[in-house]
């Protein structure tokens, strides 16, 4: 990554996450979640379509949000066979992962079905990512630690916030 070169900046005046793209039929989508006013990154799912990713003009689709679902919404790692991996943020962000089927993406409109989601492992608060390349899976995964150190490290970055918002 250090000696890659931009091209270009796919969208101006955006601020997204977690943003995918997809090739079909000729034209290419972009999934992701944006920031809005009143609205967080987990919020809504957005879909704008282009022929050309590096020279075509990326245009929202009708009815843009596409998903209006913060358990759904945003991307959790790349489309897998037509499978949409999204985060469940109903609760906290990354609560679990979800995996959606792709039932309809096209100019004109967006589909999908909830297959399943995947459970916390034991010790974890949260799952930001599911990818698969090959044979190996890659999840990650915010574990609970509850070491002396480490509680006392983040009781001192609370604290430490705590005193900058006091402090403006």
């Amino acid at each position: 990554p250090y000696k890659w070169e931009k091209i270009r900046t796919l969208i101006d005046n955006i601020s997204a996450v977690d943003t995918n793209l997809i090739n079909k039929n000729g034209l290419w989508y972009l999934l992701t979640s944006e920031k809005k006013m009143g609205v967080s990154f987990g919020d809504e799912l957005s879909l704008y379509v282009t022929d050309d990713p590096l020279s075509g003009t990326f245009l929202p689709v009708i009815g843009n949000p596409v998903v209006h679902d913060i358990s759904k919404s945003r991307n959790a790692g790349e489309i897998l066979n037509n499978i949409r991996v999204s985060q469940d943020c109903s609760k906290r962000y990354g609560y679990r992962v979800n995996f959606m089927e792709i039932n309809e993406l096209s100019e004109n409109n967006y589909s999908e079905r909830y297959i399943k989601s995947l459970k916390l492992p034991f010790g974890t608060i949260a799952m930001h990512t599911y990818n698969s390349a090959e044979n190996i899976e890659i999840v990650d995964l915010k574990i609970i630690n509850i070491s002396p150190y480490f509680l006392y490290r983040n009781l001192c970055r609370i604290i430490k916030k705590l005193k900058a918002k006091i402090l403006k």
